[in-house]
């Protein structure tokens, strides 16, 4: 009998200066460098730093999924 998968979640923030979708691409290519198998990422809340009248700093915080390996 094969066993089901099973995935582990965890939460990260990214950040960038040139919007939400680079925040959220930079959270995902941090990941990838430590983690294998990377399943789905949920965009859980976002927010920016203001400076004057700009935002300076684009902040996305998100949970990303991956497989766990199997024991062998």
């Amino acid at each position: 009998m094969e066993d089901g998968k099973v995935y582990k979640v965890i939460e990260i923030v990214g950040s960038s200066p040139h919007g939400f979708d680079d925040a959220v691409r930079a959270a995902v290519k941090k990941a990838a460098k430590s983690l294998k198998d990377l399943r789905i990422v949920e965009v859980i809340k976002l927010d920016g730093r203001i400076d004057g009248d700009e935002i300076v700093q684009y902040r996305a915080r998100v949970k990303i999924s991956f497989k766990l390996l199997d024991e062998e």
